[in-house]
């Protein structure tokens, strides 16, 4: 009888152990955990990107783990599906990663040269001088870091219309003129607030568009050129609203759309 029960609990041992080990594996490819200290990226939803240049940090990324797991509004996705479903599951996420950087800036984690530098690509700007030549309460070269549009300015154009065409070929034509008449093709260009903005803090990019906030993430433009083409666009679709409501030169053109 003693043996029986050695091996029944010799069995049930092997069987927490497979269990356990199995959890661990779809526990981190759920929420691609690289390891227990490593800063993590946790994927919201399949539509959900964070914006480029900004960095959440651990407090606000509990709080977005809280928001799932309590949602105020329905919200689409794989993961804010499995957290209304197993709450306790990504409560134990969050507490597992606690004080740790919950999300990391795409720009961070990638390539590090397109984030705003002091490169006036000799002299092409000028960030601390006002005037229209890449003047910016940064000081900084925060759209051209790598200088693509000061040293090929006919490249660069075909590179943002070959961008615009990736991620609106519908509207890519209308993008490309609108951006001609907020920022003359100028990826560092800035408009003071005296000036009618928005934003507290300037027009800033390509678009002319915010700093970004909680509310409205994707209002940045004062990142990399082809992530201010991309903020544009996701907050377009995001916020569902028309360019007109937003740009001048829209109205200008005539040329109001939507994107879906």
């Amino acid at each position: 009888m003693r043996q029986s029960d050695d091996k029944k609990n010799l069995f049930f041992c092997i069987l927490m152990g497979f269990f356990t080990f199995f959890f661990f594996i779809i526990i981190s490819v759920i929420f691609k955990v690289p390891s227990l200290y490593a800063d993590v990226t946790i994927p919201l939803s399949p539509d959900y990107k964070v914006p480029p240049g900004t960095t959440i940090n651990p407090e606000e990324g509990k709080k977005k783990i809280d928001e799932l797991m309590n949602p105020t509004e329905k919200k689409s996705g794989v993961f804010s599906d499995f957290c209304v479903k197993y709450p306790n599951i990504c409560g134990y996420v969050k507490g597992l990663f606690d004080g740790q950087s919950f999300f990391k800036s795409t720009e961070e984690a990638g390539d590090q040269s397109v984030l705003p530098n002091n490169n006036t690509c000799n002299g092409y700007y000028d960030f601390n001088t006002p005037g229209p030549n890449g003047y910016n309460p940064l000081h900084k070269n925060f759209g051209d870091p790598k200088c693509e549009f000061a040293s090929n300015i006919a490249k660069a154009k075909d590179d943002l219309k070959t961008l615009l065409n990736k991620l609106d070929n519908t509207h890519a034509t209308s993008w490309f003129q609108m951006i001609q008449r907020e920022s003359s093709y100028n990826p560092n260009a800035w408009a003071s607030p005296a000036t009618g903005t928005p934003d507290v803090g300037g027009a800033w990019g390509l678009l002319q568009m915010g700093q970004g906030s909680n509310t409205r993430p994707y209002d940045k433009g004062n990142v990399y050129w082809g992530n201010q083409i991309n903020n544009a666009i996701t907050d377009i679709k995001t916020r569902k609203y028309n360019t007109c409501i937003y740009w001048q030169a829209a109205k200008d053109l005539g040329t109001c759309f939507t994107v879906q």
